[in-house]
């Protein structure tokens, strides 16, 4: 997904927002008054069920639905009636209709912003819908099909499954409102009751076990789901799974996370909004700003499930190589760089910048540096030196200012200082995000619901039946399908700006004073004639201040930041587009790896190549099946990706994929091989699990 709400890729929202190119302005305002949202179904949207229909294959296994997050629609419940209805007075007018999804979202965006801003957010307290505020989760099939007209999601695979048979009698499609925590959908929706008595029904009705088809967040939640069933705090059935389960597909699960939530929580931005021309950016921050947006993805609970798991142990400590070092042709640095000017955290690893007669460009920088050219960082901090400068920085002409790298457990103390304190309440209440290590903590986590949704902690349930010995090859499977071979976000490079003080070139500058910055830099250039007089700069009769910001000018790709003091100033981060590297194939400040576009490698296959092949994490050591589904780019432009794409919501109209699933549902499965393409059993070695004790 790009823009708008591009920290999910779940829909390319880009293409709505500032103009689709497959749909003309007339049409675009004819949907947007009232007009057809529902696109007619080519023949060619039942392939290749219909042609496997022909081959014998038919419907066996009922199967559920579950979506990602922003996949399924929201409708407004709110009526307007009853006292102190607050904001949630202006939602009567759309009462059943959708603020998420359809037509009707951008409607109520482009005519009634503020309303659809309050019906949005959750409560910033509660996590729930604010006072007078009741959006709910549409149902169905129709609730995640299409998201917007002309937009499928599941619905290449509803068309596959009814192709061989399948009808809303044995295929459900368990929707959720993706806003709330993990927790809250049963709270306040009950969904896992319902999700139980769901799968319940089907496999009475035909009479043959669920395969539950799970994609992106859908599989967090199914994870939270088996937790859930077998908990005494839950459903208390431990046998439950066993019972009701065929298979569980996992499609494009990110299991350990993904790294652009981060930077959808820390500055409402992500590769797609920096990509953006002056223009559309400049329409973006008016319609909808990275403040707004940022605001609005905090009061997300459910978003945060997706934070990244396992810690240094599984995205990389501070100047080692990580596990998945390497995984793409060029090397890459930290997951984060904030170019800042606030004090660098005592739990962050800080290094100076090497030594220079003149600045040196900040992509140079990180390359001579061991521990910023490292994934092991998940974030690194650039910031200025405070107040005066140190004698040894002057004397050795030195750049005024430090890195500070933040791995990814120490990158929430970044995030925790920038956040309120009851939303930094909510998600460590909601979510656990390190690696399990004792015994205890694995056989305890059955009863600490905050730790279901994570698989370094929660083991698989316990399937009997594939414990004993025997030939049937009919009892639980899990198998994960998932792309590769597409550039994914997996590093954010930033510099901070000030919301008081005069804002240039992105870097905050104060007015009122010679600055201790501008200072050395008068130091610097007028003790080196040649470096002097290479600018062709005139400084005769000039202040120091003007002669400093004559210097900044001169310098467009190198660091120019005051060293002023910021103690009574507020900052906001946001990425620096102006770091680029063909190298290390970094690209509008955002440092790619492989992957699926939306989640990166290390995240989609670690659990099914590694994690749940181990007794711990898979005490019954149900079979694993891993499908891997290389990019392959159509040979006429597509806006999909072709029948043969890897990308995170677009392979969900993979051809080969379509042919797997069905396969599985149809009960067909058994001679299905593994197939693994990527680098992935090589990040699986990589990786040191703790001993537990």
């Amino acid at each position: 997904m790009s823009d708008f709400f591009t920290a999910f890729s779940e829909v390319d929202f880009t293409q709505y927002m500032l103009g689709n190119t497959t749909t003309s302005p007339a049409v675009l305002y004819n949907m947007i008054l009232g007009g057809s949202t529902v696109p007619a179904v080519a023949p060619e949207e039942f392939l290749p069920g219909a042609k496997l229909a022909e081959e014998g294959y038919h419907s066996k296994h009922p199967v559920v639905l579950i979506p990602g997050i922003v996949s399924t629609g929201l409708e407004v419940w709110s009526t307007g009636a009853g006292k102190d209805m607050g904001e949630g007075a202006c939602g009567a007018k759309y009462f059943r209709k959708r603020m998420w999804g359809t037509m009707n979202q951008f409607r109520a965006i482009f005519m009634d912003r503020e309303c659809w801003m309050a019906h949005m957010k959750l409560d910033p307290v509660t996590g729930l819908d604010p006072p007078g505020i009741k959006l709910r989760a549409a149902l169905g099939l129709d609730a995640a099909d299409y998201l917007f007209p002309g937009y499928w999601v599941w619905a290449r695979i509803i068309n596959n499954l009814a192709a061989l048979g399948y009808d809303n009698n044995n295929m459900h499609l368990a929707s959720y409102d993706w806003r709330l925590s993990f927790s809250n959908l049963e709270t306040r929706d009950k969904y896992y009751s319902r999700l139980k008595r769901d799968i319940e029904i089907t496999v009475l009705s035909a009479n043959e076990k669920s395969v539950l088809l799970s994609h992106s967040m859908g599989s967090l939640i199914v994870h939270y789901f088996l937790q859930w069933v077998q908990s005494p705090l839950g459903a208390n059935e431990t046998d439950w799974p066993d019972k009701y389960l065929h298979r569980w597909v996992n499609i494009a699960g990110p299991m350990l996370g993904v790294p652009k939530v981060h930077s959808s929580m820390l500055s409402g931005e992500m590769k797609d909004t920096v990509q953006l021309n002056s223009f559309a950016t400049y329409v973006l921050e008016q319609f909808f700003s990275k403040h707004e947006r940022r605001e609005l993805f905090r009061s997300w609970v459910g978003l945060a499930s997706m934070f990244v798991k396992g810690g240094d142990t599984l995205w990389g400590s501070l100047g080692s190589k990580p596990p998945d070092d390497g995984v793409h042709p060029n090397h890459y640095s930290q997951l984060y760089t904030v170019t800042s000017v606030s004090t660098p955290p005592t739990t962050s690893a800080t290094t100076s910048v090497p030594p220079s007669s003149t600045l040196t460009p900040i992509v140079d920088q990180i390359k001579q540096n061991e521990t910023l050219a490292s994934y092991s960082s998940l974030v690194s901090v650039l910031r200025p030196i405070i107040g005066p400068l140190p004698e040894a920085l002057i004397a050795t002409n030195s750049s005024p200012h430090v890195f500070t790298a933040y791995s990814a457990s120490s990158f929430d103390s970044l995030l925790h200082s920038e956040v309120p304190e009851n939303t930094k309440n909510i998600w460590q209440n909601e979510y656990e995000n390190k690696i399990a290590t004792s015994h205890r903590e694995i056989e305890e986590s059955i009863n600490d619901p905050k730790t279901w949704g994570n698989p370094l902690i929660a083991p698989l349930p316990r399937f009997k039946s594939v414990e004993k010995p025997t030939n049937d090859t009919s009892g639980f499977k899990l198998v994960c399908f998932y792309g590769v071979g597409i550039r994914t976000e997996r590093t954010y490079y930033y510099r901070s700006e000030s919301k008081n003080a005069l804002v240039t070139g992105g870097l905050p500058r104060q007015e009122n004073r010679v600055s201790e910055f501008y200072k050395w830099m008068v130091n610097l250039w007028a003790n080196d004639t040649k470096v002097l007089n290479g600018t062709g700069l005139n400084v005769t009769g000039i202040s120091e201040m003007e002669m400093g910001r004559l210097v900044e000018e001169k310098l467009d790709d190198e660091v120019v930041v005051e060293a002023v003091d910021s103690s009574d100033s507020k900052w906001t981060h946001a990425i620096d587009s102006s770091i680029v590297s063909t190298e290390m194939d970094i690209e509008n400040g955002v440092q790619m790896t492989d992957g699926d576009t939306t989640v990166p490698l290390l995240s989609l296959g670690y659990m099914c190549n590694g994690g749940w092949r181990e007794k711990r994490y898979n005490p019954s050591m149900v079979p694993v099946l891993t499908r891997e589904y290389k990019n392959i780019p159509p040979s006429m432009p597509s806006l999909r990706g072709g029948p043969s794409t890897s990308d995170h919501v677009d392979i969900m109209g993979n051809s080969e994929m379509l042919e797997d699933l069905l396969k599985i549902v149809a009960g067909k499965d058994d001679d299905m091989k593994e197939r693994v393409v990527s680098q992935i059993k090589q990040v699986v070695r990589n990786v040191q699990l703790p001993d537990l004790a």
